[in-house]
């Protein structure tokens, strides 16, 4: 059975991955700084889905929170990328000199 993707389409899929997981981890950096920006420092109240106040919460530390989570997340495809296109290459050079 041929293989399902070349190796040239894989590497463009690990690349695309690859950047795309830099975007997003540059969003998820730049989220608890809008959210100051927005809210500052306050503890503002938590509605429920008939407008009664539940609680307060400050939303800055939910977004610190938030944003920790997706650059660990992003982080972790940047890295997966950068495995699998090293792992490509030498796969790629390894073929090209002859040897399996």
């Amino acid at each position: 059975m041929p293989p399902l993707f070349t190796h040239s389409e894989i590497t463009v899929l690990f690349r695309v991955q690859l950047w795309v997981s830099i975007l997003l981890g540059v969003v998820f950096i730049s989220f608890p700084f809008y959210t100051l920006y927005t809210h500052g420092l306050s503890v503002l109240p938590v509605y429920d889905s008939e407008g009664n106040e539940i609680g307060r919460a400050n939303y800055f530390l939910l977004s610190l929170a938030v944003g920790a989570f997706g650059i660990a997340v992003s982080g972790a495809s940047v890295f997966g990328a950068i495995a699998a296109l090293r792992s490509l290459a030498r796969r790629q050079q390894l073929n090209s000199s002859g040897e399996t």
